[in-house]
């Protein structure tokens, strides 16, 4: 073993190929890495030495599509790491202690069905640890073996990494981590930043703004030290299948024509991405990407608890444009006027039409820079489109001026204001200002009456009722949205267990409530509802009804219906 430790400690790519196995595919025979090496393992390993080769420590975030070996590989790489060296630790961290145990059990099997030359004394093996030691204690002082240890643990323990030194570490399933920013921390803590230490983080994509995604996306920006590792379904030569009859490459849609050119896919792969959506996922092609995604966007983009329909967001891309930044000013005539402007908050794609009418819906803050962001959104009433955007993070008395120019300058829009504890503060500034405020007509039952409110009143309730029928426009194409931002906004936000609405961790969801909120307004103080299908040469207008109206209405049907019919 002497004689072959230096290049083995230098080639670890070579040294995994050659001395271990893992488990087969078709049963339980243990074969050799080097028959079953996946070229995604390939591409990681390869990283490593990369790494290693540049006499840095090894900080790597991977992003792993399922099925592809990814784990097998990094538990492989730290086992390397821990049996060619004396006195290290190593460290095997997953969600939960079963998993964790899981991937130990890859250990056991590279010791016992590794070359005798690669296999050092064993002192002590279990579900939960491997120490590499000399098994004679009596022995120890004057033969005492590597001394070093491979343990495992579940995220869950608050204790992981605390009060011990570890040299190489793999956190799995890292995406799925309760608290998993407070766990990897600790447990990278404990890793000394010297050249021959390791450290993995691998998971699955789930969802955007956890801690997982937010370590990827600093490795992929390249401002750290830290390297992003990703693998592309196409990239795994298995997933070919030759054209047939059924699935065959011929009359691609727009989808498959943009994946074949950016990627430059072949018919075979083609074929097989639609034998899998037709067979693994009975013709959902959003399941598909979230098992076999193209792009790490991708991966994370389709994860998760999403709020709204994905694939529906993604026809959106279509209609998103440039906007115009502009400032709306008032002249010294006390005229509302508005010119382009760099680098400003408005951003504006449609400018006011004479005779048209519009609602803004606003989603107010604080106003501070660390916090959510005052929010705009302007809808024309009559198309449904967005027609203009206004973030930023203003207090509350000048947001109240930006939506007062705003609104006088779009026709004295129809003007909805979140009527939360920021929002009071702006509803006070435009109280006995603007012109046309919107009011909630709520039914007081103590009273049996009407009453008006101003200002949009969010609770559990409205915030769930507004973003489905947010969520049912986007689903049936009956809105237009241009706004990169607020795009992006809805494709993060999640709806947890309980179904309730929010942005992910480290998301904003501001422009979203926003585009609710007008939204909402705007259907319910439309004039024209729509085309009959029914009835192609008349158009269905309907006039909303009052409040009070409607249920004194109701009332007269209830009477009728209990008065006594005359025999």
């Amino acid at each position: 073993m002497e004689d072959n430790l230096a290049a083995w400690r230098a080639d670890p790519e070579n040294w995994i190929k050659t001395h271990l196995r893992v488990k087969s595919k078709e049963g339980g025979i243990a074969v050799p890495m080097t028959g079953d090496f996946a070229p995604s393992q390939e591409k990681l390993v390869r990283l490593v030495a990369e790494i290693r080769g540049q006499g840095k420590p090894v900080r790597l975030v991977a992003l792993k599509p399922r099925q592809v070996g990814a784990t097998t590989i990094s538990a492989a790489l730290i086992y390397h790491a821990t049996v060619l060296w004396p006195n290290q630790q190593s460290q095997i961290v997953s969600m939960d202690l079963e998993s964790a145990q899981q991937i130990h059990e890859k250990n056991d099997l590279f010791y016992e069905l590794s070359s005798p030359l690669a296999r050092p004394m064993r002192a002590r093996s279990s579900r939960r640890e491997m120490l590499f030691a000399n098994p004679k204690r009596h022995e120890r002082a004057t033969r005492p073996g590597l001394r070093s240890r491979i343990f495992v643990e579940s995220a869950k323990k608050a204790t992981i990494g605390r009060s011990m030194t570890i040299h190489h570490f793999l956190g799995s399933e890292v995406g799925y981590w309760k608290d998993g920013e407070e766990r990897a921390v600790a447990a990278m803590n404990a890793v000394p930043e010297l050249p021959q230490t390791t450290v993995i983080l691998e998971s699955t994509a789930n969802g955007v703004g956890n801690f997982f995604h937010k370590m990827y996306e600093l490795a992929k920006s390249g401002t750290s030290d830290w390297r992003a590792w990703f693998f592309a379904w196409f990239e795994h030569p298995e997933y070919r299948r030759a054209p047939d009859h059924q699935y065959d490459a011929k009359n691609l849609d727009a989808e498959e024509v943009t994946l074949q050119q950016a990627f430059n896919l072949d018919d075979e792969q083609i074929t097989w991405r639609r034998w899998s959506i037709a067979e693994k996922f009975h013709g959902d092609s959003t399941k598909f990407k979230q098992e076999y995604p193209a792009t790490d966007d991708e991966a994370f983009l389709l994860s998760g608890r999403h709020a709204f329909p994905l694939d529906q967001l993604s026809a959106y891309e279509r209609t998103v444009e440039r906007p115009q930044p502009m400032r709306v000013w008032v002249k010294s005539d006390g005229r509302i006027s508005a010119e382009s402007r760099a680098q400003s908050s408005l951003h504006v794609w449609r400018p006011p039409v004479p005779g048209r009418q519009y609602v803004i819906g606003a989603d107010s803050a604080s106003g501070i820079e660390t916090g959510d962001f005052q929010a705009a959104e302007v809808v024309d009433l009559g198309s449904r489109q967005q027609v203009a955007e206004y973030r930023s993070t203003v207090d509350t008395g000048d947001f109240a001026g930006e939506l007062f120019r705003l609104g006088i300058w779009y026709n004295t829009a129809l003007l909805a204001v979140e009527k939360s504890m920021d929002g009071v503060n702006v509803l006070a500034h435009l109280a006995h200002a603007y012109p046309n405020l919107y009011t909630q007509e709520v039914w007081d039952e103590v009273g049996q009456k009407v009453t008006k409110k101003v200002g949009w009143v969010t609770d559990q309730n409205s915030k769930r009722l507004i973003l489905n029928e947010l969520k049912n426009a986007i689903r049936w194409g009956q809105l237009t949205v241009r706004s990169r931002m607020l795009l992006e906004e809805l494709k993060t936000m999640q709806r947890d267990e309980l179904g309730r609405f929010g942005a992910a961790e480290g998301k904003h969801d501001d422009l979203v409530m926003a585009f609710a909120i007008s939204w909402w307004v705007a259907r319910q103080h439309a004039t024209i509802v729509g085309y009959v299908e029914s009835n192609p040469m008349q158009d269905s207008i309907t006039v909303r009804e009052p409040l009070h109206d409607r249920i004194r209405r109701y009332r007269l049907q209830d009477e009728e219906d209990l008065r006594p019919t005359s025999l």
